[in-house]
């Protein structure tokens, strides 16, 4: 068998996509990052549907900094940044009981055709709901990614293995201030 053979075999666990070398090593990095950030009983779970595809937008890459998806949920629950290193943030989070995780733990890649993202999350649901309750077993899971509600109805009958906290029967959506504000309310109500 020919090595370009062997890469189209690989499947990543991450997003349960195809998978080239280089997308498992980087799916592994990320993971052994968010590992180092994981608290020993978790309060929540904030769950969104695929990873940001900039590093500095993935809270656990964070270097110089937070922004996008990381920056907006720090900003949610209250977790001061400005004037804070980088690891004292995420000390602060991982204090809290706090872990982000995402349906698809792995990015799209550009140039890469994408199918429904509604079908991939459903098809990689099962394995997050076992991660759940087996590994975190969260007191609650917080939904923070409009693209979930395509899939709502299948969260809510996963069994997620604690709590799901929504917005109002949806997913907070991170981008919006309106659900920001709500969901920094509900996290104070906890």
């Amino acid at each position: 068998m020919n090595s370009q053979a062997a890469v189209k075999e690989l499947t990543c666990d991450g997003c349960g996509r195809g998978a080239s070398s280089e997308h498992i090593a980087r799916r592994l990095r990320r993971l052994e990052l968010a590992t180092r950030y994981r608290p020993i009983h978790v309060q929540a779970v904030f769950l969104g549907a695929q990873s940001p595809a900039d590093d500095k937008n993935f809270l656990y890459a964070a270097v110089a900094g937070f922004s996008g998806e990381a920056a907006a949920l720090l900003r949610a629950l209250g977790i001061q940044t400005e004037g804070r290193d980088v690891e004292s943030v995420l000390a602060e989070f991982q204090k809290r009981g706090f872990v982000l995780a995402h349906v698809l733990e792995c990015p799209a890649e550009p140039g890469r055709d994408t199918p429904n993202l509604a079908d991939d999350l459903l098809r990689k649901l099962p394995s997050v709901a076992r991660r759940l309750r087996a590994s975190l077993r969260p007191k609650r899971v917080i939904l923070v990614s409009r693209q979930l509600a395509p899939v709502l109805d299948a969260l809510k009958s996963a069994q997620l293995g604690g709590e799901l906290v929504l917005n109002d029967g949806l997913p907070f959506d991170l981008a919006d201030s309106a659900s920001v504000s709500q969901l920094t309310s509900a996290v104070r109500s906890l």
